[in-house]
């Protein structure tokens, strides 16, 4: 059942996602009051491929999982949202359908604000509709580098860019979870699970990462690892 995000620890949903930054707190006081807090049980579907995208979901808790089904029927992963990320400011300006599905990977809470509200707040403060374009603009610039790693035959390109994708979510931590196991990373980056645990040893054994305990990574020399995604 959705709860007021009033009642949300901190105010997350506002204090963490970079288009509501640099917003008077009052501001963020007017946005709390729309937006609706609703868990997800782990392994629960958030949207289907197809459902109306009317929405902004902001991950205040736990983390979810975007992917899509491919013909043969395997899901091919294409981001992982965790505490702070947000989701569907790209379809903010029309009237669209999810071409994806999502569903969370643990017991998780989003915050929601619809579609109408959202551009109510855009025309009443053009600042957000400012930062939503820098935010898409970060996505597709992403996306173009992503494209450009897939179409390499070589496992290490690819998996030193997601890896510097989940440093960068981290808030540029040297020191961060990677959140994801072997099997999510395999298909993120086309690569079969023997393969990414290969060139995780590889860069461990270069310096250039080192693997800890669970699925805690270190960047140990971040430019080498730029290196290797360019």
């Amino acid at each position: 059942m959705a709860n007021h995000c009033l009642e949300c620890e901190h105010h997350v949903c506002t204090g963490r996602v970079p288009i509501f930054a640099g917003l008077t707190p009052e501001e963020q006081l007017e946005i709390i009051r729309l937006i609706q807090h609703i868990p997800y049980a782990k392994g629960q579907v958030v949207y289907h491929e197809g459902d109306r995208a009317d929405k902004l979901l902001i991950v205040t808790r736990g983390s979810i999982r975007l992917f899509k089904t491919t013909i043969e029927g395997k899901e091919q992963n294409l981001d992982i949202l965790q505490t702070g990320d947000f989701s569907g400011e790209l379809d903010l300006m029309g009237d669209t359908a999810y071409s994806h599905e999502a569903v969370a990977q643990e017991a998780t809470v989003l915050c929601v604000i619809s579609q109408d509200q959202m551009r109510e707040l855009i025309l009443k403060n053009p600042l957000i509709g400012f930062k939503i374009m820098q935010a898409m603009n970060r996505k597709l610039t992403n996306l173009r580098s992503l494209v450009q790693s897939l179409a390499t035959h070589e496992g290490l390109p690819r998996l030193a860019h997601l890896l510097l994708q989940l440093f960068e979510k981290s808030g540029s931590k040297a020191r961060f979870d990677l959140s994801l196991s072997r099997e999510d990373i395999a298909n993120f980056t086309g690569l079969t699970r023997e393969t990414v645990s290969r060139k995780l040893a590889q860069l461990q054994d270069e310096g250039i990462i080192r693997l800890g305990k669970s699925r805690e990574i270190e960047i140990l020399d971040l430019e080498a690892l730029q290196n290797y995604s360019a």
